[in-house]
């Protein structure tokens, strides 16, 4: 799905999206009705500081009916983003969850490309230093609210790291031996990262351990895409599997390391021939085998991509 939303419409396609997503992830600036239906594990980042609840443009009430629902809210004051992510979807726009009847526009759309940056960009807002417990919403609900039509803006801007777009083509396989005490307490750390800004609970991410000193380990970013050419140690077949997001890069001494997301549909792994008639089918020509380490250009990535999905329609039917 890659189309252009207008106003009501966006918020249509919005709540049919996300009754059909396990979770549910949202960075929009100013809000007060709930236009999607959130509930227990979902995310909400939005404006929530008390410059924004004093004007309305952020309802503390509805924080905090959401906060006993299990939705994890965080407040990253001057945010003025309007995306949302659905697991395989994302929605861009400009409309704020609210009354408004302003003319808005969005795009939604499930290239990996765009759903792996929305997700590192809501990752990098939604730290445990900005998210709100109860008693942050209650004080909020305290808040005379006066409308007095100003914004203003904040005095700091909140940093954030550029994101990544670039999908990546990458063989791996099994290693050798296990980490080491030293590389678990890495591995351990960066998984409790994951867990904090993913409102997650997962005893285990899969990551792919690299070496230093080369193309992958220095250009490849959080919000990047990887295509994961996997090959087992000893007996077993070669698979590969389709928009891997990668959720985290994290440098230790001796490796780098990236930790992915997991495939959302049963058609996102193929075996390593089927894998080859998608390439042909997308007319990517140049040779790609077990190792291979390869960065593809946007319209070769969205050529693959389009042509994996008819692959697996085709392997439904």
């Amino acid at each position: 799905m890659n189309r252009v939303l207008l106003s009501e419409e966006i918020w249509t396609v919005a709540r049919k999206l996300a009754q059909g997503s396990p979770v549910r992830k949202l960075a929009i600036a100013y809000v007060t009705e709930d236009r999607v239906g959130l509930r227990k594990g979902d995310i909400l980042v939005c404006d929530a500081s008390d410059r924004m609840i004093r004007m309305g443009q952020t309802d503390a009430k509805l924080l905090k009916r959401l906060h006993k629902d299990g939705v994890a809210i965080h407040s990253v004051p001057g945010l003025h983003a309007k995306v949302m992510l659905f697991g395989k979807h994302a929605i861009v726009g400009s409309a704020n969850m609210s009354g408004s009847r302003l003319t808005e526009a969005a795009a939604v759309t499930d290239r990996t490309v765009i759903t792996s940056g929305i997700a590192s960009f809501i990752a990098q807002l939604a730290k445990p230093e900005t998210e709100l417990e109860g008693p942050d919403i209650a004080r909020l609900c305290g808040i005379e609210v006066i409308r007095n039509g100003g914004r203003g803006g904040p005095k700091k801007l909140h940093p954030m790291k550029r994101l990544g777009s670039t999908t990546w083509i990458v063989g791996t396989h099994e290693l050798v031996r296990d980490p080491s005490a030293a590389e678990r307490k890495h591995i351990g750390r960066a998984m409790a990262d994951l867990n904090r800004r993913h409102a997650s609970t997962k005893d285990d991410y899969d990551w792919i351990q690299w070496s230093k000193g080369n193309k992958l380990a220095d250009e490849c970013r959080e919000g990047d895409t990887i295509i994961s050419i996997w090959s087992p140690r000893k007996k077993g077949r070669r698979h590969v599997t389709r928009g891997l997001p990668v959720l985290l890069k994290r440098n230790e001494p001796q490796f780098c390391r990236f930790y992915i997301g997991d495939p959302v549909k049963d058609g996102d792994t193929v075996s390593w021939t089927a894998f080859k008639r998608i390439l042909s089918a997308a007319g990517y020509h140049k040779y790609v085998g077990p190792h291979s380490v390869q960065m593809l250009t946007s319209d070769a990535a969205e050529a693959i991509d389009r042509c994996w999905k008819r692959a697996a329609r085709k392997a439904k039917s």
